[in-house]
């Protein structure tokens, strides 16, 4: 049986950073247009509680659509400050949060699609040209985790690196 189709929006924030307020209204445009199933965020500003705005925003914007934010900080000090979010208006069975190395943080969601589950990645790598081998020690704690046997997948996030 074939999995159901979702539509995934995948984006970093880059926290609340260069002109965060018109950057915020072209973002919020953007997801009015596509009323996506599932966003993914990078760079989210946790202590401004970010994703959770603009869930909100986006609930105001679309009648009849109720995103929920699921927020992870990253690990440490930086956690205080970034950390990656999905935005979902489909059911999600379970969350979980999971550290990856190098502060980073892995999201692992299950998500309810008709009668199927779905299970969706939400990261963001280490970046710089020196950190190629962090991003394969990353990819693997990822790989680990996820679920045994063949079920749809989506990972998503900022990879930071070049395909």
């Amino acid at each position: 049986m074939p999995a159901p189709e979702i539509t995934v929006v995948q984006l970093n924030l880059y926290r609340m950073r260069w002109r965060w307020r018109e950057r915020a209204r072209l973002v919020l445009d953007e997801l009015q247009q596509l009323a996506p199933d599932v966003v993914t965020l990078q760079e989210v500003a946790p202590f401004r509680c970010q994703a959770q705005w603009l869930a909100r925003q986006v609930n105001r914007r679309l009648p009849g659509h109720r995103y929920r934010a699921y927020v992870s900080r990253k690990q440490g000090w930086r956690g205080l400050l970034e950390g990656v979010a999905v935005l979902s208006r489909l059911p999600v069975r379970r969350f979980a949060s999971h550290p990856i190395g190098d502060t980073r943080v892995a999201q692992r969601i299950v998500l309810r699609v008709a009668d199927r589950d779905i299970t969706l990645i939400n990261t963001h790598l280490s970046a710089g040209g020196d950190a190629r081998e962090t991003r394969i020690a990353q990819a693997h704690h990822i790989v680990a985790r996820l679920p045994a046997g063949r079920v749809p997948l989506v990972v998503a996030g900022d990879l930071n690196a070049q395909p």
